[in-house]
């Protein structure tokens, strides 16, 4: 039984509904690959997902191993085996107030995402996070026009996290 699908419709995820905690197996590459945590600890993770990527204040940036490193340092890692989407492996952290979630995309990279209701959760974040190679946001994308409130919004957290190296934009 399908439960849940990516916003693209690249994968969908499957369960065996007579399993009372059952694996769940996504589908949408070359093969169906089994997910590390059963459905209870995928659900858990699958909401952490969504935190992160629906927080009023977010910031994405792909980063190397020793700048995750350095980020995470003071987190809380989530006890559970990493998941296999969006990038394989997946792992999420938390603190007070914030959630952060890496996906690994081999030679692309690490895209490191931070999700918090609260401003003032990711500032103390910013000078563990070292040289950022890239940034890559969809907001940041936006050329030529006037940035709604949420745009503004991110453009400004991202530039308090990574100050000067915000590669791209002109503030």
């Amino acid at each position: 039984m399908v439960f849940a699908a990516g916003n693209q419709g690249v994968w969908v995820a499957l369960i065996d509904p007579t399993d009372d905690d059952p694996v769940v197996w996504y589908d949408g590459g070359p093969e169906r690959l089994r997910e590390r945590e059963r459905l209870s600890g995928f659900l858990l993770q699958f909401a952490l997902n969504e935190a992160v990527n629906t927080s009023p204040f977010t910031g994405v940036a792909t980063v190397t191993m020793e700048a995750l490193d350095r980020f995470v340092v003071d987190l809380v890692p989530v006890p559970l085996q990493p998941m296999r989407v969006p990038g394989d492996p997946t792992r999420h952290w938390v603190a007070p107030g914030l959630v952060a979630m890496a996906a690994d995309y081999g030679e692309s990279g690490i895209w490191l995402s931070v999700g918090s209701r609260q401003r003032s959760a990711l500032r103390p974040r910013s000078p563990r996070m070292g040289t950022v190679q890239r940034l890559s946001h969809q907001h940041l994308q936006v050329r030529d026009r006037l940035l709604s409130s949420r745009e503004a919004a991110t453009l400004s957290l991202l530039v308090d996290l990574f100050g000067d190296r915000v590669g791209g934009v002109a503030v």
